[in-house]
């Protein structure tokens, strides 16, 4: 029985933003009519007609940027600089910056100037949006619409000058693209995280050679008393075995020691002359001299 194998087939490049659109793509385009269309229904008729017609102006600039862009070829003319491959665009970018999802393309050196000028349409057109709904507030505070545009249109102009502030630092400040400035941020998280795992194992390195001199010195230390005990026991056997105990009385001294238990009886010994008295007697005093021999082994 065979397995069937799975082949993956790779997506041709896409030529704009509209072919293979995405989620994020759908959710931006209906947030910007619901924008114009809440601040339309809260402020219009606008009374001064030039701003009506300036207000349509933006938001057909905001219009045609965002086809500019959705259809320009992202790597440009360029041919210097590093390329990427994103895998949802499936094509090589070159001067790659970063791949914008609301957009559905990659932003390049060839429409990163058109990118920047459509997120600073759309926040001057938020906060046109803000201006005017806080002006028909003034004029008429129950009007619930208006207020509700002004808090839209602040809660959408806020990511997007916050995203022109970004850019300008990436680009003027630090003189890279979004793609570069991420790399070097996880460059300097893996030296950090490798520098930490080195510290860790450093450290553990260290306990475990702590810990073994430790147990070495726990070791010697042990075996250094067991020494001292089997030397002075075998020091007070030896001892035992040649000094004998000296008794309180001082007369024990002169006292030789006592016979074995098989010698026969002292009486029965013949000492010699010469150890029964140190000095020569006559033959007259033999037996009083003998008699104190005997005393003495007594």
């Amino acid at each position: 029985m065979t397995t069937p194998t799975t082949t993956t087939t790779e997506l041709p490049p896409r030529r704009h933003a509209f072919q293979r659109s995405s989620t994020w793509q759908r959710v931006a385009v209906v947030v910007f009519i619901a924008s114009v269309g809440l601040h339309w229904a809260a402020t219009a008729p606008l009374e001064i007609i030039w701003l009506t017609v300036g207000y349509l102006c933006l938001v057909l600039l905001c219009l045609s940027l965002w086809l500019r862009v959705s259809t320009l070829d992202p790597s440009g003319n360029a041919t210097a600089g590093h390329s990427y491959k994103c895998r949802s665009c499936a094509k090589e970018v070159e001067g790659f910056d970063h791949h914008c999802v609301f957009l559905n393309t990659c932003i390049g050196d060839g429409n990163y100037k058109t990118f920047l000028a459509l997120v600073a349409s759309l926040a001057g057109l938020e906060l046109f949006h803000c201006l005017a709904a806080g002006r028909t507030l003034a004029r008429r505070p129950d009007r619930l619409l208006a207020l509700a545009s002004a808090l839209a249109s602040a809660a959408l102009a806020a990511p997007l000058l916050a995203l022109l502030a970004f850019h300008f630092y990436v680009r003027v400040c630090l003189g890279t693209t979004t793609y570069g400035w991420l790399l070097e941020r996880r460059r300097d998280t893996l030296e950090e995280i490798e520098a930490k795992h080195f510290d860790q194992r450093r450290e553990r390195r260290e306990r475990a050679r702590r810990a073994e001199y430790d147990y070495w010195l726990e070791e010697q230390a042990a075996r250094k008393s067991a020494n001292k005990k089997k030397t002075a026991d075998d020091g007070d056997i030896e001892l035992g075995h040649v000094r004998n105990p000296i008794p309180d009385d001082p007369r024990a001294r002169r006292r030789p020691p006592a016979l074995p238990p098989d010698t026969p009886d002292a009486e029965s010994v013949d000492l010699p002359r010469s150890t029964l008295c140190e000095s020569p007697v006559s033959s007259d005093s033999d037996d009083d001299s003998l008699v104190a021999a005997r005393r003495s082994l007594v």
